[in-house]
């Protein structure tokens, strides 16, 4: 990734660019936010039968160039190799969702560590299609971290390792765990291939959009749309594919 890749990059999200930029926390946090309220999570390519392609030429054509979204699998891969190319130092982390799972967790998504030259570390993820945080969490445990009136934490489990957890509905409730085994980009080939194809997949049915905003975020699930504005939920049913479309590019700038 160029110079002229990473300003086209932070044109995407709506962010000024300079060669002189350093690996800041403040930057961090800014390139976080604008990322999941920017960048969609969504799946059409699954659901059209488009295989996705993890290579970092492959995801800035989609998501920069062609103003798409994607999955885990994709914006937190590009995103990683964006502050990488700004100076922070990553490393990929195979985690287990659990938010809305009953057994157990398979390794089916995908965040990352990024480190400070100061040596401050942050969990970040921006494919994450459901409540999340929006700015990147301190990898430090056990200790809570409020943001945009929302808390989260990251606990320790015996089995677990670390834990993503948000406080809601006064109680603390799990979103995804990981290890500290790095992982490689060959190493997510085959939970993506599982997310497009097999039929336990969450996103492999129906169409599933979202996009965070300062209050809640925008949703399509099926052909349902939804707006989460604090604790006021308005939804709209679209009534077909070109309903559906229309809402894509209007509302997440998706075009098919």
């Amino acid at each position: 990734m160029n110079q002229e890749k990473i300003k086209l990059y932070f044109d995407r999200l709506g962010m000024p660019y300079s060669p002189d930029l350093t690996p800041t926390k403040e930057l961090l946090f800014s390139l976080h936010f604008a990322h999941v309220t920017r960048v969609p999570f969504e799946n059409m390519d699954i659901l059209n039968r488009i295989p996705l392609d993890l290579e970092e030429d492959a995801l800035f054509d989609k998501i920069v160039v062609r103003n798409r979204g994607g999955i885990c699998f994709e914006v937190n891969c590009l995103f990683a190799h964006l502050l990488r190319k700004l100076g922070y130092t990553c490393i990929d982390y195979a985690a287990r969702w659990i938010k809305g799972v009953t057994g157990n967790p398979m390794r089916r998504h995908r965040v990352f560590q990024a480190k400070l030259p100061t040596g401050e570390a942050y969990i970040c993820d921006v494919g994450n299609g459901q409540r999340c945080p929006r700015y990147p969490v301190p990898f430090i445990p056990d200790v809570n971290h409020p943001q945009w009136g929302e808390v989260y934490n990251i606990a320790l489990d015996d089995t677990l390792g670390y834990v993503m957890r948000e406080y809601y509905k006064e109680a603390y409730g799990p979103i995804y765990s990981f290890t500290e085994e790095f992982q490689f980009d060959t190493d997510f080939i085959i939970p993506t291939y599982f997310c497009e194809h097999h039929p336990l997949s969450p996103v492999v049915d129906y169409s599933v959009i979202s996009l965070k905003t300062d209050t809640g975020r925008k949703t399509i699930a099926d052909h349902t749309f939804r707006i989460f504005d604090g604790d006021r939920v308005t939804e709209t049913l679209l009534q077909d594919d070109k309903a559906l479309y229309t809402c894509l590019d209007e509302v997440f700038g998706i075009r098919l």
